[in-house]
């Protein structure tokens, strides 16, 4: 059995990646010095780990792969051929994506270290019976197959994870400015149909006026709704097109997938995103990409999660729960909710959405659900269902009753001392535009 061990202060952040790109590896998760220096004792497929947590003076016997999380950069200067030293967790996840593993004996490139496996099973009646026990482990070592999101469920097809050298250049392109180390992504779903679209929408639109770098992502579904939104406000963009529709091109510039309005980054759905085949390769980019800005809201489906939004929630440093008075049918989730929550080791928070005044039992209900409230929003049908008809989103026409609500979930998410109401200056603007034109 191939062993993978991984040693961070949050592995749920790596381990369904994992398990998709190596099923048939067993995945151990340490959490002391001790337990890393033992695992390097013998031989391993993968290393996982932090730079407090390894001691680099023990040397292994065994060239097997080792990936080092460094935020501090300390380490970058490592010259050993079988470890790797990242900054980020982004870069990281890039790596398990798009890199094969390193082999025991192997020092050759990637590409002749697939032609030797190869060549090692088809001669495998050939060995002689002294063999050694290496052998057998670089055979071992190439049964992992391409990250699949079909896995959830299982399904018969599986997708072609070999990369170009033109689509990793796209990826380069599609990174091409730091993850911030504050950086949040932060997902809102709702078990019913409660407006979650519009709130994220007006909620980006407001943090941008506090001098955030805000993006907004939409999970693939079979209807698109933040670009039929965007586009009431603002024209297409003239030469844009949608995340996946780049991704899987070797013709459109990655710049193609910017789409800037009200100093917020947009990565809606295109008209046809649902005829692409997504995977967990892809949703991951997609999501990398859009960590480039200091926060990411993730505009959830509501209801039943799919497999796309299965995938999204190992991304997720919280989730954002918007209910409203129909807390009978908000009842029924409350299981999955709290497995969700379990599972992916996120916060999971309340969003009391159309409460009306002296009526709305908002605090018996979020206690039923057992998961903390940190907003009450009144309800505004009238403006919102009004808003269809408009040229500007609601934040702008009623800025005085909308942003009175969203800063107390600023404040809850930010800090009371971080929110200000001051627009952004313009230098922060000009960031922006310079972040656009690369």
């Amino acid at each position: 059995m191939n062993k993978i061990y991984i040693a961070i202060s949050k592995p749920e952040t790596l381990l369904a990646l994992l398990k998709q790109k190596f099923p048939e590896s067993e995945i151990s998760v340490l959490d002391t010095k001790e337990q890393v220096s033992e695992c390097m004792a013998a031989p391993f497929q993968l290393l996982i780990t932090t730079h407090e947590l390894i001691d680099l003076n023990f040397k292994s016997n065994f060239k097997s792969t080792i990936i080092i999380f460094d935020p501090s950069g300390e380490l970058l200067s490592s010259e050993e051929k079988q470890i790797y030293v990242y900054k980020d967790m982004n870069t990281i996840s890039n790596h398990i994506i798009t890199k094969p593993l390193e082999n025991g004996n192997s020092n050759d490139s990637h590409t002749s270290k697939t032609t030797e496996r190869l060549n090692s099973v088809e001669t495998k009646g050939k060995l002689s019976s002294g063999s050694s026990k290496n052998d057998k482990t670089q055979e071992e070592a190439n049964k992992s197959r391409p990250v699949d999101l079909a896995e959830y469920p299982p399904k018969e097809s599986e997708i072609n994870s070999v990369i170009s050298n033109r689509r990793f250049e796209k990826r380069l392109a599609y990174r091409r400015v730091a993850v911030p180390t504050t950086q949040k992504t932060i997902g809102v779903w709702s078990p019913i149909s409660v407006g979650v679209s519009s709130f994220v929408i007006n909620f980006a639109i407001y943090l941008s006026k506090l001098d955030l770098d805000v993006a907004v992502v939409e999970i693939p579904n079979n209807k698109q709704v933040l670009k039929s939104i965007l586009t009431r406000y603002q024209s297409l963009p003239a030469k844009w097109s949608s995340f996946i529709q780049n991704y899987l091109s070797d013709e459109l510039p990655a710049e193609e997938v910017d789409w800037l309005y009200k100093s917020v980054y947009w990565f809606p759905l295109g008209d046809h995103d649902n005829k692409f085949e997504w995977n967990v390769e892809i949703i991951s980019e997609l999501l990398y990409t859009a960590k480039k800005n200091r926060l990411v809201l993730v505009d959830f489906p509501s209801g039943n999660m799919d497999e796309s939004a299965l995938c999204t929630l190992s991304h997720l440093d919280e989730l954002w729960i918007v209910i409203d008075d129909n807390f009978h049918q908000a009842h029924e989730w409350i299981g999955e909710i709290h497995e969700i929550i379990k599972e992916y080791k996120f916060k999971g928070k309340l969003i009391f959405n159309r409460a009306i005044p002296q009526q709305s039992r908002v605090k018996e209900i979020a206690e039923s659900l057992n998961l903390p409230l940190i907003a009450t929003l009144t309800n505004q049908f009238e403006i919102f269902q009004g808003n269809n008809y408009k040229k500007k989103p609601p934040i702008e026409l009623f800025s005085n009753m909308l942003e009175t609500e969203y800063k107390v979930i600023a404040e809850n998410l930010l800090g009371t001392d971080k929110v200000q109401r001051e627009k952004p200056n313009f230098l922060s603007q000009l960031k922006k535009i310079v972040r656009i034109l690369g």
